[in-house]
Order: structure tokens, then C-alpha cells, then sequence
């Protein structure tokens, strides 16, 4: 996709990356991206106060890309670890998945880190989507074999239709 700005969130922005984080991972009528984890989680994967606390974060950042139009087409939630970032609430609008949205701001992710003077980058895969880890791994992505219980019980991280998820580790280094 060309002509993207990645920028950081503001609070005006707020309900639409509640809905592009929805349709992303959960799906929507006939909107259904690559990404969905509807087959393994229902209900809702974010909310308003949990976007709105994300955006006025001190600790982190909360990027958004923008289309030519200034139309909002995808989010990711950058925190600083130590010597590395970590990355979360990673979405891209369905209807323009495949379009280079994502690179661009895994690439901000990248720039932002090494501005920080950080050497890796980090995030948790659900543990079924072997789709999702190969293309973490095309990117340079490897797994670290940490692996994080998945909190049922939490209705903000959906309402799982299995009981064998968990959350997979994966690096890279800068």
C-alpha cells in the first residue's frame, strides 16, 4: 500500500481501532481477514477503555497507519522491555490485509525500537496459528520457547471455544 503515515494515535481514533481490531481478529459479516481467530476465540478482542488507555499510555505507544485519504487502516501497541520492545494489538483492516499495511508498521515498530536504542523486538502468538507464526518467522521472527497461559476466565481476551490455548514467544534481533 502506498502513501501510508504511521502516526501515533489519538483519542479521536479510538473507535475506529476498536472496530478494525474486531473485524481483524474476530471477523465480521463477509469481512473475514487471514488473521481471524474466530474458529479458536468469540466475543470481543478489545474495548474502548482499554484502546483509550493504550493511546494515553506514558510507557508506551500506540501507532496507527493511515491511508492516502488519511483513512485509518491499522494499529499497533509498542511498549518498551528493558533492552527490547514488545509489540501487541497488532491489527490490519481485513479489506486491505495483503497490501504491505502490516510491513509498514512492523517496520515502525523496528525504526522506533532501534531509536530507543533497543536489540530486539518481541511479541506472543496464540499458540493454533501456525499461519500467523510462519509469517512472524518469514519476517525474522523465531520462536524464544517461552509460552504464556492463556487467561480463561478474562473475558477481554475473548471467550475461547477450546480449552488448549496458550500464547508462543517470539524475537527478533535488530
Amino acid at each position: 500500500m502506498e502513501h501510508l503515515v504511521i502516526r501515533d494515535a489519538e483519542l479521536s481514533d479510538v473507535d475506529t481501532i476498536v472496530d478494525i481490531v474486531a473485524r481483524a481478529y474476530r471477523g465480521g459479516e463477509g469481512e473475514a481477514g487471514w488473521t481471524t481467530e474466530s474458529q479458536f476465540l468469540g466475543g470481543q478482542r478489545t474495548d474502548r477503555d482499554e484502546v483509550r488507555a493504550e493511546v494515553n499510555d506514558p510507557n508506551g505507544k500506540l501507532l496507527v497507519a493511515t491511508d492516502q485519504r488519511g483513512t485509518l487502516v491499522g494499529c499497533i501497541k509498542v511498549d518498551r522491555v528493558a533492552d527490547g520492545v514488545h509489540f501487541g494489538l497488532f491489527a490490519v483492516d481485513p479489506r486491505v490485509q495483503g497490501t504491505g499495511a502490516g510491513n509498514a508498521l512492523l517496520k515502525a515498530v523496528d525504526d522506533l525500537a532501534r531509536a530507543w536504542g533497543c536489540s530486539w523486538v518481541g511479541m506472543e502468538v496464540l499458540n493454533l496459528r501456525l499461519d500467523i507464526k510462519a509469517w512472524y518467522e518469514r519476517k525474522g521472527f523465531r520462536p524464544t520457547g517461552e509460552v504464556i497461559a492463556f487467561p480463561y476466565g478474562d473475558d477481554r481476551f475473548g471467550l475461547p471455544r477450546r480449552d488448549d490455548l496458550q500464547f508462543d514467544g517470539y524475537r527478533k534481533s535488530l
